[in-house]
Order: C-alpha cells, then structure tokens, then sequence
C-alpha cells in the first residue's frame, strides 16, 4: 500500500513537471526574465513536499484500508456464494405462514395457511390518545371510510417519519398484520408487485421474547438481539457482517410486535429507550413497533407516526368469513373441488345471515379475532352467543371437550374441570402481571385443583392435553407455557375471582389497567356494584371511566348503586369546583376514546 501512494507521488510530481515546463517557456519567452527560473525551482520544491505529505499518510492509513477493504471482499464473497439471503427469505415464511392462533384452531393436526384466510387490514394516522381500546368499539360515521394500507406508508418516500406505531385494540390483528407483511416481503417479485410491496428485508421480533435481555443490557446491540433469536430457534445464521450491513444500507424493514405484552412498567421503559435508540442508530431503515393503547400511551416512542388499526368493514367480515370457510373445509377434506367449494358456501353464507339479524353478533364481528371465534362457535356448535363474555365462555367449552363429546368420544376429564384447573393458572398470571409461566410455576399452580377434579392425571399430562387438543394454553420454545391470547388469560382469571368469591382483590386494582379487562369480565357474569362504588369512590379518571363500562357490561347492579352512579356523573360535570368538572370529563373522554 506504500508502494502505491510512493507511485501516486512520484507521478503526481511528474505531471505537475510537465505542466510548468511549457507555462515557463512560454512567459520566458515573451518577458525573457530569468527570474522565472526560482519559480520553477520553488514549484518543483512544492510538489515535492506534497508528495512527501501523500506518502505519510498513505503510510498511516495503510493498515486501516487493507483492514475495511479485506472485510468488505469477506462479506462481499459470503453474501455472492452463500446464497444467505434466500435462505434467510426461507426462514421467515416457514416461520410465519401459518395462521396462528392456536386456541381457536379447530383442524386437530391441521394448520390454515395466513394468506388464505388473510383479510387486508385498513390504518389511519390517528393520537394515540383517540385510539380506542375497546374490541368492539363503535366508531363514529365520519370515521368509516378511507382507510388506508400499511403499505401506503411503508412506500411513501415523501413523510417526515420512517417510523410507526401500530396502535389497535386486543384481537385487532396487530400481529397477523406483521406476519402478513414478513410473508409479502418474503415472497417472490412478481407477487411483491401486485400490492406495490417495497424491496425491503422484512425483520419481526416478538418483544416478550427479548424483554428480559433488553432490561439486563440496556445497549443490546439489535444485530446481537437478531443472531440471539437464530440460534435459539436453530435459524440458518447469517455470514458475519450480513446483517450490520443490510441494517448501515437501510434495507430492513424492523417489525417489533407487542409493547402492551410487558406489563412491568420499568421494563417497558428500558424497551421503549432501546427502540428509541435502535430507531437513531438505523435511522435509514423503517420501524414499526405494535402495541395496545393503554401499553403504549404510558411510554410513547419518540418520532414516530401512530397508526390505529381499522376494524372491519361489512364487506371485510363477509370476505374473511368466506376464506375460512374455505380453507377450513380445503384442509378437513383434504379435497380442492367444486363440492367442498360449495359446503364451504353453505357454511359461510349461514353464518353471515345469523350475523345480519343479530346486532351483538354484528358489534363483535367487526374484531378479526371475535370473528375467528364466532366462525369456530359457528362451524363446530351450529349455535351462537349473545354477549362478548358469553362468546368466550362458548369458545372454552368448544376447545376443551364439548367438541370431542359431539363426535362421541370419552372425555378424561370436562370442560367445567379443566377450566377450574386453567383458571388458578389465569388468576397467578395476572397477580404476577406476566404472560409466560415457567413449566415448573405451572405446575405448582394447577397441582391442588388438579388433584380435586381429576387426581389420576399428572400436571404435565394435563398441560401437553391441552395444548393438542385445545391450543388455549401453548407451550413456547423457550420451555414456558403462555395462553394463546391474553383475552383467554383475563377471562379465566375473572373466572376463578367469581368461583372463590375473590372481589376483594378486584376492587383494590380498579386504578390499574392491567386488571381493565378482567374485571370487566367479572362484572359481566356477576353484581358489579361494590366494584362500581369503589370506582366511585377513586379520585383517578381510569376508575371512573371503568365504572362508566362496569355499569353497561354488568351482569346486575343495585338500584341504589346505579342511582349513586347517575347522581355522581350528572353531578360532577356541573360542580362548582372545576377540578371535579375536569375528572368527570376527562372519565367520559376516556370511556369514548378507551
């Protein structure tokens, strides 16, 4: 390498020699001033310190160059003959294109592939403050038309931000809505084209699998974090240096799903500072972080476009209704012909008619995962419920045994037992605010009502008989058992508060959102007047905005209650002290809005 800057120099010189000689003859020439010579000299004398200055520096760079270029020829190489890349495009479709969701799966061994039953999901830039976090929240007419795709804002170059925060209610679809986009940049060119798909690396990572290591070493490299999740999986690992490179090119699209899964609040401020800074020091890529509106209002990213996800429209729910039944009926029969076509018809056309005449059906089916459920409820009962806690309490009976009765098969045990065993696990979960338990905690916790319904079966034979025949409860790869959705976790722990006469412990968490959804369900199925006063009685708007929806989803109220209730709300936004005024509003706010 000094050999080539000693060259450079010396031709350098040789050319600037060359250049003078004629300008010298020239000027002496015309002037025949010999004092023209000392210019000469000095020039010569110039570019023999430049050429000197050159050489010291090449000398001093040398290392460093022979260095990056060695490496850029190593990566280069690796890149061109490992074929790394369509490997890695491999990976993530096999890890992504099943239809997840396991606790409503109802094929046995049989998986539904995503992109058969995949609806389009519609965002709008929407504060995150209005995004509601209600399943079944009726939006305003204004509001119902003129969605937009994801893929709108992925590909508009001309935004402010490359950043987004997908915001939408529990069952919305946030991480369908991620696979499907792994899937799509996954996929072959020509299918990229047909939804002007952008040419991007697609890089999902599910939050709750890392949280733990982000809190522990805040500056977690997020290359460390991806070759991390590859070798806990056994992913094909990419050649060193791919990644940092793919990532300092801005070629990622970096797709974190579930915020609202980390219920420690210190916790999901050392994750929201670490997408913070993930966000600066790959600023070039494109982020999108998924989240409910209570995990993320609390610790909201920096520069970043929130997006609420759209539910569904009438014509959505008849589509992904028609598609389920579809590949339902594909994977039962193992058949792709016009007869199956035409019972999947059938089955398709009835459900949607029950869901026309009946309004509650209408409200739920506008929330893909509600919708999965009638569907199932639909498909295996030929029945379907009224209100959203009577829907999950069909859907447990369906998945643990009620469908194994149809077909005539022994039961070790009913559904009744195995919901009061899954129940204390539920309750322990959401004391404990986590969503995966470890196998032994499992254990432990289902030991004592295990051995009174049922004591000649074993915990683990209980949880695997679950997990294959129901899919409510699922086993991770990381040895931890977590259920299929949080909904199911919070209905079961409401379950188990109302069989052993636990309000208590509800009423001491009316301010915590954690708790929002369980007590809601509680009070569905059971008098939620002390629950209702004791939201009353807090000076905290999250309360009394829960005793606005404790009141509409209640099983009973006392009429004393409910009057106390009305008298406080009617009261309260005509009081004299405009601090009062204020918290009943912000309540009503947060009731519309939540």
């Amino acid at each position: 390498m000094a050999n080539l800057f000693n060259n450079i120099t010396l031709i350098t010189g040789f050319f600037m020699f060359l250049t003078g000689v004629p300008v010298f003859m020239f000027l002496y020439r015309t002037t025949q001033d010999m004092s023209f010579s000392i210019i000469i000299t000095l020039l010569c004398e110039v570019v023999v310190l430049i050429g000197g200055f050159i050489s010291k520096v090449g000398q001093k760079l040398e290392g460093r160059l022979v260095d990056r270029f060695a490496d850029w020829i190593d990566i280069t190489l690796q890149s061109m003959f490992s074929h790394y890349k369509s490997k890695y495009l491999e990976y993530m479709v096999y890890q992504h294109r099943v239809f997840d969701v396991k606790g409503l799966s109802t094929q046995g061994p049989y998986n539904l592939e995503l992109e058969r039953v995949y609806v389009q999901l519609g965002v709008d830039p929407t504060p995150a403050h209005e995004v509601s976090s209600n399943p079944i929240h009726k939006l305003p007419e204004r509001l119902r038309s003129g969605s937009h795709s994801i893929w709108e804002y992925i590909t508009n170059k001309n935004t402010r931000r490359n950043h987004y925060a997908i915001l939408g209610a529990p069952g919305s679809g946030k991480t369908t809505l991620l696979k499907h986009m792994a899937l799509t940049l996954a996929s072959p060119r020509r299918q990229r084209k047909k939804i002007s798909a952008p040419h991007l690396l697609p890089i999902l990572l599910f939050i709750r699998d890392h949280v733990n290591s982000i809190s522990e070493n805040p500056k977690l490299s997020l290359v460390q974090l991806i070759r991390d999740q590859f070798a806990n999986r056994q992913a094909p690992l990419p050649p060193a240096g791919w990644l940092e490179k793919q990532l300092e090119q801005g070629n990622c699209l970096v797709m974190l799903d579930g915020l609202d899964e980390v219920a420690d609040l210190q916790k999901r401020r050392a994750v929201v500072t670490w997408v913070d800074q993930c966000m600066v020091s790959y600023g070039k890529n494109r982020f999108i972080l998924s989240s409910r509106p209570f995990g993320y209002r609390s610790n909201p990213l920096s520069n970043v476009t929130v997006l609420r996800v759209r539910q569904f429209s009438i014509q959505q729910i008849k589509l992904f209704v028609h598609s389920w039944y579809l590949a339902n009926e594909i994977m039962s029969s193992q058949k792709d012909d016009l007869g199956v076509h035409e019972e999947a018809r059938r089955g398709a056309v009835d459900l949607l008619e029950r869901i026309d005449l009946t309004e509650t059906l209408a409200q739920l089916a506008v929330n893909p995962l509600l919708l999965t459920m009638i569907a199932t409820v639909h498909r295996y009962r030929s029945s379907l419920p009224g209100r959203r806690v009577e829907l999950y309490t069909e859907i447990c009976e369906v998945f643990l045994g009620k469908r194994q009765q149809a077909r005539g098969l022994e039961l070790d045990m009913t559904p009744a037992q195995k919901v009061t065993v899954l129940s204390q696990l539920a309750c322990y979960m959401m004391v404990r605010k986590i969503r995966e338990v470890s196998v032994t905690d499992a254990l432990d916790m289902i030991a004592k009502p295990l051995a009174s319904v049922s004591p000649q079966i074993t915990g683990r034979q209980f949880l695997q008989n679950v997990e294959n025949t129901s899919g409510l409860l699922v086993e991770l790869e990381s040895g931890k058992y977590s259920f299929s959705h949080l909904t199911f976790q919070e209905y079961l722990a409401a379950i188990y508060i109302i069989n052993l006469q636990l309000e208590k412990q509800l009423i001491d968490q009316v301010n915590d959102p954690w708790w929002r959804e369980t007590i809601l369900l509680y009070c569905a199925q059971a008098d939620a007047s002390r629950i209702i006063t004791a939201c009353l009685k807090s000076s905290n708007a999250t309360a009394l905005s829960l005793a606005i929806e404790c009141v509409n989803e209640a099983r009973l109220v006392k009429p004393e209650v409910r009057a106390h209730y009305l008298k406080v709300m009617e009261e309260g936004l005509e009081d004299p002290d405009p601090r009062n005024r204020k918290l009943i509003a912000t309540a009503l706010l947060k009731h519309r809005t939540g």
